[in-house]
């Protein structure tokens, strides 16, 4: 008999108990009985089964900004937190992503703080370069745009959940 099979008959639990909550891991949500929170506390304790804690899953708006992210953050020299935030945030709108060398360099690990102001910027895109621009050095601007780059501002509209998983990535 293996672990999982002794832990079911220990704590009294069925095989869809136990792959429901199994499951819900993987999701990062669990809601199951006592007994079976149990079971699945000693199957991760014993390294039986893996959870997500270390990897949540991130929430991209297409497959395109999926790739985007990942082909970007290969080129930069840090995989941090702060090149994360920056290139996912970037990812996040078609123009943005077409226009990813204007908005930062990645071989200077430089912003480019003017390309806001080029005709293809829309408002979805400045909000999303405002906002990665700041997720990336705490940049805001010394005049009167500072008003721009206030939360309220940037999550007036639009993405505001790739936004907030933007901010999630800067401080993981």
């Amino acid at each position: 008999m293996n672990k999982q099979e002794n832990l079911k008959k220990k704590y009294g639990i069925t095989d869809e108990e136990l792959k429901r909550a199994i499951d819900q891991i993987k999701l990062g949500n669990i809601a199951c009985s006592g007994a079976v929170l149990c079971a699945i506390c000693e199957l991760l304790a014993n390294g039986d089964i893996k959870g997500n804690a270390q990897q949540s899953k991130i929430i991209f708006a297409n497959v395109e900004h999926e790739q985007f992210y990942k082909e970007q953050l290969a080129k930069v020299r840090t995989n941090d937190c702060y090149h994360r935030a920056l290139i996912y945030t970037i990812g996040i709108t078609e123009d943005t992503r077409k226009h990813f060398n204007e908005i930062f360099n990645i071989k200077t690990d430089c912003i480019n703080a003017d390309c806001i102001h080029t005709g293809w910027v829309t408002g979805t895109d400045v909000r999303a370069i405002r906002l990665a621009y700041n997720l990336y050095t705490g940049f805001t601007p010394d005049n009167d745009d500072i008003l721009k780059y206030s939360v309220s501002q940037i999550f007036e509209y639009g993405c505001i959940e790739y936004f907030l998983q933007a901010v999630s990535l800067r401080f993981e």
